[in-house]
């Protein structure tokens, strides 16, 4: 699963005019990105893994180890309708935070406790040193709606799901409704030629993303 985006030229520079959640063939050659994963647990029919894009390769022992250990809970009080994609918050916490791969886990694990969500798609997962958190949900007394919340494993399971979920606030007080804007601009640009914002590296461009 990735991103298409629509872009509209304006001069040396590609304007982002849409984009959407989807699944498409991996991009091949000099644009290539080849996602890595980083195993948690192996056995078989209950795979959890880390995928990770640019991020550094994490210390998989000690992580595979605290995501034995007791879990800590962080819910934000921020909730979703039932038809309301979380696209939006996970594309925020991606730009806000470093180090936030996507957690892959099979329906076995989840059914065996070993993590309380998995999805095919990936939960976004903040990563800081032998601690992790990734993002989840509950339902609320409301059928329709569900609670987003943080579940962290580790030393500092605890702080590093607050974390997460002050980020989710965030984009609920300042950026919900809103989407983001991406450009692209020729790799050498100058940071001061670029938007505030997000900026990834890539060969032969710099991609921003900035909110409203």
């Amino acid at each position: 699963m990735t991103r298409t985006i629509a872009f509209v030229r304006d001069d040396d520079r590609l304007v982002s005019d849409g984009f959407e959640r989807c699944g498409y063939v991996p991009m091949q050659g000099g644009g290539e990105n080849r996602m890595r994963l980083a195993v948690l647990h192996d056995v078989q029919e209950e795979e959890i893994a880390l995928r990770l894009d640019d991020h550094p390769t994490p210390d998989t022992k000690a992580l595979a180890e605290v995501l034995r250990m007791p879990r800590r809970d962080a819910w934000s009080g921020v909730t979703l309708a039932g038809d309301e994609s979380n696209e939006h918050v996970d594309l925020w916490l991606a730009t806000a935070l470093d180090d936030l791969p996507l957690m892959a886990a099979k329906p076995a694990a989840r059914k065996r406790g070993l993590v309380a969500s998995a999805s095919p798609l990936g939960l976004p997962t903040l990563v800081v040193g032998d601690s992790f958190a990734y993002r989840t949900v509950r339902p609320t007394d409301d059928p329709n709606r569900f609670e987003l919340g943080a579940i962290g494993h580790g030393p500092r399971g605890g702080e590093v799901a607050e974390r997460l979920v002050a980020e989710i606030q965030t984009w609920n007080s300042d950026h919900r409704g809103d989407r983001a804007h991406i450009e692209v601009y020729p790799a050498g640009t100058p940071d001061e030629q670029l938007p505030a914002g997000r900026v990834i590296d890539r060969p032969h461009s710099r991609v921003t993303i900035s909110w409203p």
